[in-house]
């Protein structure tokens, strides 16, 4: 599974659209949807995004690299 993909199932089970995900971590709506619709492997973003993410999501960065 895509790192993106991850991001987006964790995403869904928590309840959150893509804006308050945006809105909560400081990551870009616009790179948020790049992420889960295109399958950009979030790999490739900075630790820092991987944090903000984690961090919005309640969960450890090793649940979104898994």
């Amino acid at each position: 599974m895509k790192i993106g993909a991850k991001a987006k199932e964790l995403r869904v089970q928590k309840g959150l659209t893509q804006e308050e995900l945006s809105e909560r971590s400081g990551v870009s709506l616009s790179a948020l949807r790049a992420y889960e619709r295109r399958g950009k492997d979030l790999s490739r973003a900075q630790a820092e995004t991987v944090l903000r993410l984690a961090n919005a999501l309640k969960c450890e960065i090793p649940d979104i690299l898994d």
